[in-house]
């Protein structure tokens, strides 16, 4: 029985090595494997400064972070920036990732995020940036689906200009967590958001200014419709 015990000790010491080498050891690989793979699903540039893989801080559960990562629009938006955040953090359920259909994420979580979405007078819009192929190849991974449990926000700022109908709204210093279960054709949303400053133009003329807001939403999901429902909501200004 001794034996047994310092077998299993002896184990166990290795394994916590492996899970501390690994990320160290595969960086630079894991680093370049996520740029590709992601350059070759979206029409855009997408770049960062380095992968950070733990299994000790999270364990079971793997944790992922990107940092410093920037989505880079292409033309007809050559060159500006549609998406910046100083890190994106996943928590992954390390056994669904290796054997399962479905891939359990437990959180998201966005750190600093910078998000700058454009329409022009065409109605062309900079966030549409999804290739035709990838599009192509959703009913073939049909089956495959994402088990999320919750995501979040923090100090993000967004800019939303729309030239086809005069609009541009700026939120600065964004807060915002949402739960829900997304593996469901149908599920309600739980969202909490909050901002510092917005700032809502119409036609050159603000109609709300640096104003704070407080938001209590509820949705009813419905994926394959992608339809949204309000439920119970509550909406705070200054």
């Amino acid at each position: 029985m001794k034996n047994l015990f310092k077998i299993v000790g002896v184990l166990f010491i290795l394994l916590l090595i492996v899970a501390i080498a690994i990320p160290f050891l595969f960086k630079d690989e894991i680093t370049e494997l996520v740029k590709r793979s992601t350059n070759e699903s979206i029409d855009a540039t997408v770049d960062f400064a380095d992968v950070d893989l733990s299994l000790l801080s999270s364990f079971p559960d793997l944790s992922v972070s990107i940092n410093d990562i920037s989505i880079i629009n292409k033309t007809p938006f050559e060159g500006d920036t549609l998406f910046y955040a100083q890190s994106f953090d996943i928590s992954l359920d390390i056994i669904s990732l290796i054997s399962g259909e479905i891939l359990k994420v437990k959180a998201i979580h966005i750190d600093e995020p910078i998000i700058h979405t454009t329409v022009l007078e065409d109605g062309t819009a900079n966030y549409i940036v999804t290739k035709e192929n990838a599009e192509n190849s959703k009913s073939s991974d049909a089956k495959f689906k994402i088990s999320l449990q919750s995501y979040s926000i923090t100090n993000g700022k967004i800019v939303y200009i729309d030239k086809s109908n005069n609009i541009i709204i700026t939120m600065l210093n964004v807060n915002h967590t949402g739960e829900g279960d997304f593996t469901q054709d149908d599920f309600n949303l739980d969202t909490k958001t909050t901002s510092e400053k917005i700032t809502y133009e119409f036609g050159g003329i603000k109609y709300l200014n640096n104003v704070k807001a407080n938001l209590d939403m509820e949705l009813a999901v419905n994926l394959p419709l992608f339809k949204f429902e309000f439920k119970d909501n509550k909406l705070m200004l200054n």
